[in-house]
């Protein structure tokens, strides 16, 4: 349970989606340097407030954004 830090509300997930029907879901990305880089996902979780609209934006699985750029 998430809480709005404006108001002390329970908060409730919902998706970002695309204007585009199809498009695959908003994903944060942690991308190495060079050529052959490897590139590091994690989809985006929203939290919205009920009563002030205030939103709150979460890695869903943060330690799968974690490479070489920022320590395992």
């Amino acid at each position: 349970m998430i809480r709005c830090n404006m108001c002390d509300v329970e908060m409730f997930t919902t998706s970002i989606d695309s204007v585009h029907p199809g498009y695959l879901p908003v994903m944060l990305v942690n991308r190495e340097k060079g050529l052959f880089a490897t590139e590091y996902k994690s989809e985006l979780l929203c939290y919205v407030c009920p009563e002030c609209g205030h939103i709150e934006l979460y890695a869903k699985d943060p330690k799968k954004l974690r490479g070489k750029m920022i320590g395992k």
